[in-house]
Formats: structure tokens, sequence, C-alpha cells
């Protein structure tokens, strides 16, 4: 799948999300060469740990939201963020739940 979203004030310009089977890429395409480019960091999906948020209604309710769910795991927490709006570190769309025991 690909995300094509606008940049402010620039419509020849389109931010994207690319995402593959283990990982998204974050890049921009332009309608002026070049074309596109991606940006050399990948967002890791981390899906393993999916299973490990089921058990929490917010987490179910934040995955049916979330495009782009990724997954991280700090000892016995279990961050979930949406890359759209950046990485597991640094999206505004994030949460965080305790990995069942």
């Amino acid at each position: 799948r690909v995300l094509a979203s606008p940049v402010p004030m620039n419509p020849f310009e389109r931010q994207i999300i690319v995402e593959s089977d283990s990982a998204y890429f974050n890049g921009r395409v332009r309608f002026l060469p070049p074309r596109v480019s991606l940006y050399r960091d990948a967002i890791p999906r981390s899906e393993e740990l999916r299973p490990g948020v089921q058990h929490d209604p917010r987490a179910r309710a934040f995955l049916r939201w979330s495009q782009f769910p990724v997954f991280t795991k700090s000892g016995d927490i279990i961050l979930l963020a949406d890359a759209r709006y950046g990485g597991p570190n640094t999206s505004w769309a994030r949460m965080e739940v305790m990995a069942p025991k």
C-alpha cells in the first residue's frame, strides 16, 4: 500500500508512506524531477507484537482507527503508533499497553 498526503503550500509535491511486509518507508513524490525519493530509515512494523495488545479495548479501538500501525516493546510496555504521524517515538498518535504476562 502507498499513502500520498499533500505537503503544505506546495501543490507539486506529496509526502508518501510505502508499506512493505516488515516496514514502512517515508518519502516524497515530486511532479518535477527527481520524482520519487524515499528516506533511508525504515520504520519496522513489528507485527509479531500485535497479539500482545488485543486484550486491551483501547488498543483494539486504536487499531481500528490506525492506517499504518507500528508496534515497539520496551520492558513490559508495548507502544502502538501510526506511521502517518511519525515513528513510534515521535508520533502524537500513539498509546502504551501493558504486555500480557
